[in-house]
Parts: C-alpha cells; sequence; structure tokens
C-alpha cells in the first residue's frame, strides 16, 4: 500500500529513477563530494547520492519518513525538521535535492549567503521557479529571486522534467536546474533588502517602492536612482541584478555623505556593456573629508592627491569608490572622461580593446582627458 503524502509539506515524490542519471550528471558527482539533500522524502535520490558521493547530510520535516531513511548507510546523515528553521550549515559543497515547491523559493535564496559553502546547487523545482531564477529584465519571471542568484550564480544546467516521475504526479510542470557559485556582493545582507523592497510593490516606481519598504525617502531614492543614470520613474524589473548593487551601495553613501552627489560610472554605466564590476564617484567640495567617511579598504594609497581618493569594496562585482572635486584633473579623469567616452563610439570600442591592461588604460584615459581639458 502507497503511504498517502501531505499536502502541507509540498510532498511530490520520486519514483522513476530514471531521472537520477540526469541528476548525477548536471550536479558534476564526485567520489570525495560532501551533499546537502533537503526534502530526501521516501530516500529514492538519497541512496543514488549515497552510492556516489562521500557523505549526504538529509533534512526531511515529515519524521513519519523515518522507516524509509533508516539504513541507507553509513555516509547518510538524516535529521528531521523544518529546513527554513534549522540552522543547515555543514561540510557540504553541494546541494542537490528535490526540493518541497512550497519552500524552494525561500530556501534558495536563504542559501545564497546562509550557506557560503555550497558551490553547487542541483535542485529539483516547479518549471515556473526554474524560468525565474535565471530570467531577464523586463520579463514577467523575473523578480527578486532571480536578482539574487544571478548575482551569486551562474547557471550550469536545465532539463525540463515530466510530471510522471513523481508520487502524486504534480498539477505544474517541473525542471532540474543546476548553477555555480561564481562570487558574493560585499554587504549581501543589505542588497536583499533593496532587493525585497524594490520587488514588494513591483508595480509601483523605485522611489515609491523603497520608501514603503522603509529604506529610504522618496526624493533620496530618486536622487540615487538618477546617480545611477536611471529616471525616478523606473519600476524594479528595468534594472540589471548588478543595478540593485549600485543602488544600494549609492544609498549608502549618499547616507554618509549627504552633502554629496554619487554618480555611477565605468562599464556598468553602458546599459548595453556587460559589466562585473562596479565604479562610483562622490563629487564633494571637501574630498578628504568626505573620503574619511566611505568606510572602505584604501586603494592606491601612494598615488592619492588632493583632488581624489580611492577605495575598494570586498566581494563581486568589485565595487570601486573614487571621492573627487567638481572641476579637478581628477574629476576629469573619473567623470568626465567616462561621459566623453560614452559620447563617441570609437573611444568606447577601444577601450573594450584595452580594458585589462592597466598601464594602456592609463594611458587611453590620459588622451580622453586630453581630448577636452584645455577646452
Amino acid at each position: 500500500m502507497l503511504r498517502p503524502v501531505k499536502k502541507e509539506y509540498g510532498q511530490h515524490f520520486l519514483v522513476d529513477e530514471n531521472i537520477l542519471g540526469v541528476i548525477g550528471r548536471l550536479a558534476d558527482l564526485h567520489a570525495d563530494d560532501v551533499v546537502l539533500e533537503i526534502g530526501p522524502g521516501e530516500g529514492v535520490l538519497t541512496r543514488y547520492l549515497a552510492a556516489r558521493v562521500a557523505t549526504v547530510h538529509a533534512v526531511e520535516i515529515d519524521a513519519s519518513l523515518a522507516p524509509h531513511l533508516e539504513g541507507i548507510g553509513d555516509n547518510v546523515d538524516v535529521r528531521f525538521g523544518d529546513a527554513l528553521q534549522l540552522d543547515l550549515r555543514t561540510d557540504a559543497t553541494k546541494l542537490v535535492a528535490n526540493l518541497p515547491y512550497n519552500v524552494a523559493t525561500p530556501l534558495l535564496a536563504e542559501s545564497l549567503d546562509g550557506l557560503p559553502e555550497i558551490e553547487v546547487w542541483c535542485v529539483m523545482v516547479q518549471r515556473e521557479v526554474a524560468d525565474r531564477l535565471f530570467a531577464q529584465p523586463r520579463t514577467k519571471a523575473y523578480g527578486a529571486v532571480s536578482v539574487l542568484v544571478q548575482l551569486v550564480c551562474e547557471r550550469t544546467g536545465f532539463h525540463p522534467v515530466s510530471r510522471t516521475v513523481f508520487r502524486p504526479p504534480p498539477n505544474v510542470d517541473s525542471a532540474l536546474v543546476a548553477f555555480r557559485r561564481v562570487g558574493l556582493p560585499a554587504d549581501f545582507a543589505r542588497i536583499k533588502k533593496v532587493v525585497a523592497a524594490a520587488f514588494g510593490h513591483r508595480r509601483k516606481t523605485l522611489p515609491n517602492s523603497l520608501e514603503l519598504g522603509g529604506l529610504a525617502a522618496r526624493a533620496e531614492a530618486a536622487a540615487a536612482l538618477e546617480g545611477i543614470g536611471l529616471p525616478p520613474t523606473t519600476r524594479a524589473e528595468a534594472l540589471r541584478p548588478i543595478d540593485f548593487v549600485a543602488l544600494a551601495e549609492t544609498l549608502r553613501l549618499r547616507a554618509l555623505i549627504p552633502d554629496a552627489a554619487v554618480k555611477l560610472t565605468g562599464s556598468a554605466s553602458f546599459r548595453g556593456y556587460p559589466a562585473d564590476d562596479l565604479d562610483l564617484v562622490v563629487v564633494t567640495d571637501d574630498v578628504e573629508a568626505a573620503a574619511a567617511r566611505v568606510g572602505l579598504p584604501e586603494l592606491y594609497r601612494d598615488e592619492w592627491r588632493d583632488d581624489w581618493m580611492a577605495f575598494r569594496g570586498e566581494g563581486r562585482p568589485q565595487i570601486d569608490v573614487v571621492v573627487t572635486k567638481q572641476g579637478t584633473l581628477g574629476h576629469a579623469h573619473h567623470v568626465r572622461a567616462w561621459e566623453r567616452i560614452g559620447d563617441d563610439p570609437a573611444l568606447l570600442a577601444e577601450y573594450r580593446t584595452i580594458k585589462g591592461n592597466t598601464e594602456r588604460k592609463r594611458e587611453f584615459f590620459d588622451r580622453v582627458v586630453d581630448t577636452f581639458w584645455n577646452e
């Protein structure tokens, strides 16, 4: 007799073992792997994992499933409890699971920074959730979880899954999605708050959403948006994941240095240009006083001048902050030069070819500044 499932736990047990090989391939399993499995159910995937990896840490909310999970192997550790309430930190570096549908999204979002040792995810989720994880801006599927996952991970695999591999068959389609960690933005908890507030009222403009979320006054949020090159009428779905990092850092800097303007420059300021780092410029009348408030590690300290000082935050994307004064050579190099590059397709094309070469970049920016410095 088949054991009845409990709908409150979102249970849909794997019963077709043919899908296990796909999971193993997407998870890139190795004999020395340590795996975290959330929602092992009756243990079909658990047994498959136990035969192929060093250790499986399994977490199951339904204690009545204990008989199915006993004796699977000496390398399997089973804990019973709510995964959203338990401390899930172990020595696992991969999360491989048929996630309960009703908790998949919050579990994935919390694992990004809550489980920093996890390097690879391979999870079975609703197809709708799988599509959201790597959805693009300005699409219906794009939302808070899209931003958070894409700031931390890159997708490595995707496989649609038939409803017939489950008992009971769900009323929705499913998919396997695999992704790997590529980094973690600095102060991710603050970024998560900005993202949550932004999408908490997604039909409203961002200044309104951030004010309703208690993160910034409407006028302050509008000024921060202007600083990263976006109008105050912008809604959350228009921002790239990296834009949320820029917005969060701009809000932080403006709060610390309220008499300054903060402007996004660099590659990320060109909306159609792929960018993996951020350059923010604080423009103020008192460079030294403003620099003392930035709160980031110093950068190029031996090159500092009275008209510019630089800092670099940890994490990915990398955030460089320059403090400078309008009308100075420092401002010309760090603000006006980027404006000139943005206005000249030939200069932008040239920059793309020398971006990774520090010496050529210095020569390039000196040359760009020379085009307008004596105007």
